[in-house]
């Protein structure tokens, strides 16, 4: 594209255009690459997934367990959350929904079991 104030080519957006309509047609030009991502992305065979988030656990090589609620790590994250909160927040009762369990491909090679586990909280 070409600057106005500075007579030279661009390759990026320049809000200075020779032509003025040119500006405008630019911008359909963009509307319409948005439009076709967008409908490049409804299209593809990762709408095959339940939740939309798990292609990216895919990708980081993850996978996720959901926890049962006789699980023993259930009922320990359970006692946990009865048993911290604060007096000031005796008022109400916090239930959890879900508890998932996360293993990425080698993780289990690279580090030694040691018993001791960290807990991710997140509300």
């Amino acid at each position: 594209l070409l600057c106005k104030e500075s007579g030279r080519i661009h390759k990026g957006k320049v809000i200075h255009f020779v032509y003025p309509h040119l500006k405008h047609e630019i911008e359909l030009l963009e509307v319409l690459d948005d439009i076709e991502i967008a409908f490049t992305t409804l299209n593809t065979d990762t709408n095959t997934y339940l939740n939309p988030i798990d292609p990216h656990y895919e990708q980081l090589k993850c996978k996720l367990y959901s926890v049962e609620k006789h699980e023993d790590i259930y009922i320990l994250i359970d006692k946990y959350l009865q048993s911290t909160n604060a007096s000031t927040h005796q008022q109400y009762k916090m239930d959890i929904e879900h508890v998932f369990k996360v293993e990425r491909e080698n993780n289990n090679k690279i580090f030694k079991d040691v018993g001791n586990k960290m807990l991710l909280w997140y509300r």
